[in-house]
């Protein structure tokens, strides 16, 4: 009997050891350097407009992430699912970004990037009442992009230390992680 619990333990200890392989050193660029081209543009104040990034590549971008993820083992999936939150994100944040943007349009204010003709124009206002709502939106953006970043950088920190040692190219440095949401009253 109590050969026949060592010979199942070590079958089952077998199983385990072929279902976790280990760390192994990944084909191709870690999912940081690929992401790292969007968040600064993506989570950059309304002034910047549309421009800096395109929102097409960041679906590729996600879309690659999730077949890597799907070709990998249980141990380096880990590294993917986080890299494809990530990414879940920003593409959250683009369009609530777009969403803003979209309001400065009809509000008749010039945005880089964005054509005016596309969008109906709020009626008429004053001049001062504009800037107000100008102002209230960015004053949403600002907010609502601290809350992606936020989420952003817990999450990027978590991929940095799991893409440590396992990609051939590396990963991005942490001196290219994203600077922490200020808050410019405080600047």
């Amino acid at each position: 009997m109590l050969a026949l619990l060592v010979v199942a333990v070590g079958g089952f200890a077998f199983f385990l050891q072929q279902q976790k392989s280990g760390r192994t050193t990944l084909p191709g660029e870690a999912p940081s350097t690929e992401l790292l081209p969007f968040i600064d543009p993506i989570l950059a104040p309304l002034e910047t407009g549309a421009a800096g990034y395109v929102p097409a590549a960041l679906v590729r971008v996600d879309a690659a992430l999730q077949s890597k993820r799907d070709g990998v083992n249980r141990d380096d999936q880990e590294v993917f699912s986080v890299a494809v939150t990530i990414a879940s994100i920003l593409q959250e944040a683009l369009q609530d970004r777009d969403r803003h943007l979209q309001r400065l349009i009809e509000l008749g204010s010039p945005v880089i990037g964005m054509s005016e003709d596309a969008a109906p124009k709020t009626p008429a206002t004053t001049e001062v009442q504009r800037q107000h709502l100008e102002l209230a939106v960015g004053v949403s953006w600002q907010r609502n992009s601290g809350t992606y970043r936020d989420r952003v950088e817990e999450l990027w920190y978590r991929l940095l230390r799991l893409e440590q040692g396992r990609f051939a190219g590396g990963s991005a440095p942490q001196s290219m992680m994203p600077k922490p949401h200020q808050d410019p009253a405080n600047e």
